[in-house]
């Protein structure tokens, strides 16, 4: 059996591996704990979560034994074909767009525009090798549901997310299960713009990661425009401008358009309303 590796805060916890017949492997991925079997005919997955969502640890994956799964895992099975035990998890965006609400009120005079870094949650899809087949997609922390929208028929289901709105990329603590998203806000409008709530669409954006071990999305751009009631969306074509030679991991889960001209002025940014 291999001994455990504690790995640093940035390092590589995805890719492949190899679990032989009857064995088990275990993974911490900050507050998520994996333990995943290959067995005849199927692969099982537990999991527990730590109830601190900012929990940094980094295990990287070892050899352990059935006994050593925790009896309160949550095990789920996966019928299989064939004998393959080549197994891989790979980090995802979330599946919904993610709403954050500033941890203190932040106000964006008119005329004015800054650059905010907000970190968003991770997801792990976990999968199977010849054929390659999809077993799980799971958060490494599951955020809460919130709705997002100017009434509870015009709006949509995101999760909720707290975020600290910094202006520094080197206040922005480093974490193996967040991404940071660099918005810029520009506000055309004579009045201040206070940013109550802010929803980033994370599911339509790229995940990459910078060498010093940091992960990113592609960059978003949001106007507001004179007329206080619209404002304009854009992703960035680019790789993340702040990231040190970025590598891609992953596309966007649900590809859209890369300007996107918003009607109502709700639809990304919020001046009210509850997390639920």
């Amino acid at each position: 059996m291999s001994s455990a590796l504690s790995s640093p805060v940035g390092a590589e916890w995805w890719g492949e591996v190899d679990i032989p017949m009857g064995e088990t492997m275990r993974w911490q991925v900050g507050p998520l704990c994996l333990w995943v079997q290959r067995l005849p005919g199927e692969w099982r997955v537990a999991q527990t979560q730590l109830e601190d969502p900012l929990h940094a640890l980094v295990e990287a994956k070892r050899s352990v034994t059935a006994e050593d799964i925790d009896e309160n895992a949550y095990v789920e099975r996966f019928g299989v074909r064939g004998d393959s035990t080549v197994f891989r998890i790979s980090p995802q965006l979330a599946d919904r767009p993610v709403v954050s609400r500033p941890d203190r009120p932040f106000h964006l005079p008119a005329g004015e525009e800054a650059v905010l870094f907000v970190g968003s949650p991770l997801w792990i899809l976990m999968s199977t090798e010849s054929p390659r087949r999809a077993l799980m997609d799971t958060p490494v922390f599951r955020p809460s549901d919130t709705w997002f929208g100017p009434t509870n028929h015009d709006g949509e289901l995101c999760y909720a997310s707290r975020t600290f709105c910094r202006l520094r990329i080197e206040e922005v603590p480093l974490r193996p299960n967040r991404c940071v998203t660099a918005v810029t806000v520009r506000n055309h409008a004579d009045d201040d713009l206070p940013l109550d709530r802010l929803k980033l669409p994370v599911d339509a954006l790229a995940l990459y990661r910078g060498d010093d071990g940091r992960l990113w999305t592609q960059d978003l751009h949001l106007d507001r425009h004179e007329d206080k009631e619209h404002a304009r969306l854009t992703i960035s074509k680019k790789n993340p401008a702040l990231a040190s030679r970025p590598r891609c991991l992953g596309t966007a889960r649900v590809p859209t358009q890369v300007n996107v001209m918003t009607r109502a002025f709700s639809t990304l940014f919020s001046l009210g309303g509850d997390d639920g």
